[in-house]
């Protein structure tokens, strides 16, 4: 019983990186020189009291009922609940989507797809600050796609039917295994997929650069979404027919009225500023320094490509390197940090390269020349500063005076310590599209949606704090998690590799 609750917990909180967990000997990956100086601590008695000591400030939440079985739901699934007589509150109206991210484009595909075919079906107007064609630098890094019940992002897409789409446009080869390891790139955990992908999927997880899955589901909208690109929304105000104005960007300040308005802008929600000003994202103690390094066609390197994932330094500073396609990859140095540093990115950030190269070097010696080969193979115009900062998902309380629903990282933003915002994303733009076809009302659907919605996302922002904590472990914090998996390990009984 003992080691079925350490297993579920641990696994719970790996999942993040894809797959399930196995174990090396703790001899392979750690030895006494890493330890801190003195007297060890007494060994702890139990891996599932020393687990409980070490996260038990950042406690799980009751798991959502919310289940992603095929059999209820499938991709060709229209509304279940509404007879065909049955006048929808959404129909023949208009919602207005703020934003064609990952969540927007979600949700503007769910309506259209699970729309009961008798009736008149919403008008949807899609705003987003960005141009229809990216350039190849925006947005040019891998995601993982995840089928674990908290990410559910395959699931999802399934559902919506975009999954074939977005697996054609996937990273070559990325359903391989990632790996938790230390500073010498040794496996501490490695992680493995289930030998039967869950819900009738052909994998379990893969990687994609968010332009690819951006380009797949704006080409998959159907022509009935209005979309509306290098056009933002920037404020919103209940209008006295009803509904919600909405300010477009615009030297003539044009305003749009809408019946339903969904804010999926990203982030930094220049709507949920508006709206709610002071929601806000919260520093969370880490810094980041990232670059993209290209190589030739073939020739990313084996200890990227095959065995990706993050790796933890022992001395307060983590790294974490992915595959971006066969030539490229990213890698991000974290260290902690009181106060939010400067961002800096672009022109500036080429203007500093050595500056930040030098720091780069001096916090990553600890991963040797495997990380020193990234470096060289850095494109400079590629580096980038930024902060971690995330915030709780919003719950919408006052739906019926102020029809506005917030989704994707306009609600819950997480930091990259989450390794699931795409995923989230996903799963918030069909969870809320499916709920509203489903629901005789506004207020039904997103009383539901909240339902399924904000306790998944505080479980992924719990989690992502835990792992951010792992990532800079150091001293004594340190021999405590290495002793933690030294006892699951002897729980687990040693899984094979």
């Amino acid at each position: 019983m003992r080691a079925s609750f350490a297993r579920s917990k641990l696994t719970s909180r790996l999942s993040l990186f894809g797959g399930q967990p196995s174990f090396a000997p703790a001899s392979t990956w750690y030895t006494t020189s890493h330890m801190v100086s003195g007297r060890a601590p007494t060994i702890l008695a139990s891996g599932t009291t020393a687990l409980h000591r070490v996260f038990s400030r950042y406690p799980t939440t009751q798991q959502s009922s919310y289940k992603y079985t095929t059999s209820t739901m499938s991709s060709t699934e229209t509304s279940r609940l509404l007879p065909n007589d049955q006048k929808h509150p959404l129909s023949g109206k208009t919602i207005i989507v703020s934003g064609a991210g990952t969540a927007g484009l979600s949700f503007a595909k769910g309506i259209l797809e699970f729309w009961p075919s008798s009736l008149p079906p919403p008008k949807i107007k899609l705003y987003e600050r960005d141009p229809r064609d990216l350039p190849a630098s925006r947005g040019n890094y891998s995601i993982g796609l995840r089928s674990d019940k908290l990410s559910g992002g395959l699931q999802a897409l399934k559902k919506l039917n975009l999954l074939d789409q977005v697996l054609a446009a996937c990273v070559p080869n990325s359903d391989k295994n990632g790996s938790i390891r230390d500073h010498n790139w040794e496996d501490m955990i490695h992680l493995r997929n289930p030998d039967t992908p869950p819900d009738g999927l052909p994998v379990a997880n893969v990687r994609i650069t968010r332009n690819s899955v951006r380009e797949t589901m704006i080409r998959a909208l159907p022509e009935a979404v209005e979309k509306n690109f290098d056009v933002q929304c920037v404020s919103a105000s209940k209008s006295e027919k009803g509904g919600m104005d909405v300010k477009l960007s615009g030297d003539d300040e044009k305003e749009v009225h809408c019946d339903l308005l969904v804010v999926a802008d990203g982030a930094s929600s220049k709507m949920r500023r508006a709206l709610r000003p002071d929601d806000g994202l919260k520093f969370i103690g880490a810094s980041l320094i990232t670059g993209n390094a290209f190589f030739e066609p073939g020739k990313v390197p084996p200890y990227v490509e095959d065995s990706f994932g993050p790796v933890i330094g022992g001395q307060g500073t983590g790294l974490v390197v992915f595959p971006i396609d066969d030539r490229s990859c990213v890698w991000f140095i974290t260290h902690r940090s009181k106060e939010p540093r400067t961002s800096i990115s672009g022109e500036k950030a080429l203007a500093m390269k050595d500056e930040i190269m030098a720091e780069v070097r001096s916090r990553g010696a600890v991963f040797g020349e495997r990380l020193e080969l990234l470096l060289q193979a850095t494109e400079m115009s590629s580096l980038k500063i930024f902060n971690a900062q995330d915030k709780r998902p919003i719950s919408h309380t006052d739906i019926e005076s102020e029809p506005v629903v917030y989704i994707g990282d306009a609600s819950h933003a997480v930091s990259p310590f989450a390794g699931n915002g795409m995923n989230m994303a996903i799963m918030d733009g069909y969870s809320l599209s499916s709920a509203l076809c489903n629901a005789t009302s506004i207020a039904e659907a997103v009383k539901e949606f909240d339902k399924e919605s904000v306790p998944r996302c505080t479980k992924a922002w719990r989690i992502s704090h835990v792992v951010l904590r792992i990532f800079h472990a150091k001293g004594i914090f340190l021999w405590l998690v290495v002793r933690i998996l030294r006892s699951l390990f002897w729980l687990i009984g040693g899984r094979k590799q």
